[in-house]
């Protein structure tokens, strides 16, 4: 061995070869194959003559790696030529199959140990679904692995993943509660911003919620929040709100709340964050009816002008958890009336609504002659326009195809005195 180490160490071109034979093998799991060396020094030369005197002519050798082990393993006594291998290399040797099996079942026994020290419940359900079917997360998750590996922080990693497991198991809803999200990370973590969105674990989080809940893969805010609300967290309470004028409000004793009855009497509209509206048990509508607008100037028109009571909700463009909270609050709810722009985005809000409450939901004005009376000159690029194609309301239909036609769009302004008649 130390005859075969002493000539390997007196040129570097032997461990270049070495390093060579040693990618085969690693391929392979045997020695076997070949491969092709430039000679770049006369030094070069006189070592590869010895593999293949064609380098003299060429300038290059063809060394095959049996080769290699025949000539070194004369030198070699007592020792495998796998051995002499290792100590050039300076590790084990091990075939690129070999390293993935080895990689796999510490992947295994990584994920067993996280499962065995997880509490029961409905975190440690989804974790053995997550590696069973290689759900979403699972690639998150052998993703943090490998990093966590490589900074030899790997029970860093499996506390991190154990506290996600435990925290789905406990989710406020399952003992009738409410919480918010960060009050909820620090009670289950002692770090309130363990499970913030842009966090690793508040996506595993996410992932864990939507198994829990059955539902498929949540990644708009608003959705999000929503999730969260199914079950039990809170997340920007204050700032998510909506604004409401002529809903009548009751607490758990079904006692009018006189608050929002001063601000109905007034004929004002009243703001109401996710914080107000847990304090509701329910809510009712003049008529078992509701308004929806998504633009406030022209709520606020509407609300000042209409003559008879009526109950208005402004969403301020998408629908956000407090509105869907409004609305799943009013008893006895018959009708759900909605008016928005003639314009992809309005479109889209539109068809959400009438995708969520069914029959319900009747369109206000969501027509084609009254599309092409008030149609502006603003122009909609296809980047906007493609998002119609998501639609699937088919009152909407018509409307859609009359603004890929004329890819221009139309407002809400133009139509208050309609929308107020029409009330």
């Amino acid at each position: 061995m130390e005859e075969a180490l002493a000539l390997i160490n007196s040129n570097k071109m032997y461990k270049v070869i070495f390093k060579e034979v040693y990618n085969k093998f690693k391929n392979y799991g045997k020695i076997t194959g070949s491969f092709v060396i430039k000679s770049k020094s006369e030094e070069d030369t006189y070592v590869l003559m010895n593999f293949d005197q064609n380098v003299l002519y060429d300038g290059k050798a063809k060394i095959k790696c049996t080769l290699v082990e025949e000539l070194f393993i004369k030198k070699l006594k007592g020792y495998s030529f796998i051995e002499l291998m290792e100590k050039v290399i300076g590790s084990e040797l091990k075939s690129n199959k070999e390293i993935k099996e080895t990689e796999k079942n510490s992947i295994n026994e990584f994920f067993e140990t996280i499962i065995n020290k997880s509490q029961n419940g409905k975190g440690k359900d989804w974790f053995k679904y997550l590696e069973e079917n290689k759900a979403r997360g699972y690639n998150t998750v052998i993703r943090k692995y490998k990093e966590y590996k490589e900074n030899n922080t790997l029970d860093t990693l499996l506390n991190e993943l154990i506290l996600v497991n435990n925290s789905l198991s406990k989710l406020p809803y399952t003992y009738n509660s409410k919480e918010n999200i960060a009050v909820f990370a620090a009670k289950m973590t002692k770090n309130p911003h363990f499970f913030d969105l842009d966090t690793y674990t508040g996506k595993l989080l996410i992932h864990g919620i939507n198994f829990i809940l059955n539902k498929k893969n949540t990644e708009a805010v608003e959705e999000i929040n929503e999730l969260y609300y199914n079950v039990g967290i809170l997340k920007d309470e204050i700032s998510n709100h909506t604004t409401i004028f002529g809903l009548n409000a009751f607490d758990e004793d079904g006692s009018e709340i006189k608050q929002i009855k001063l601000f109905n009497e007034w004929k004002e509209p009243l703001q109401l964050s996710i914080s107000n509206l847990l304090k509701i048990k329910y809510m009712k509508a003049e008529n078992d009816e509701v308004y929806i607008f998504e633009n406030p100037s022209v709520f606020s028109s509407v609300s000042k002008q209409i003559k008879r009571k009526a109950s208005l909700i402004c969403t301020s463009g998408q629908l956000n958890l407090s509105s869907y909270m409004i609305i799943d609050k009013i008893v006895d709810l018959k009708n759900i009336y909605y008016a928005g722009d003639f314009d992809p985005e309005g479109l889209l809000i539109a068809d959400k609504i009438k995708q969520k409450y069914k029959d319900k939901v009747k369109f206000m004005l969501y027509d084609k002659s009254v599309y092409e009376k008030i149609k502006s000159l603003e122009p909609i690029n296809k980047k906007r326009l493609a998002i119609l194609e998501n639609l699937k309301s088919e009152e909407l239909i018509d409307i859609k195809e009359a603004i890929n036609k004329e890819q221009n769009a139309a407002y809400q302004e133009l139509l208050i005195d309609e929308y107020i008649k029409l009330i």
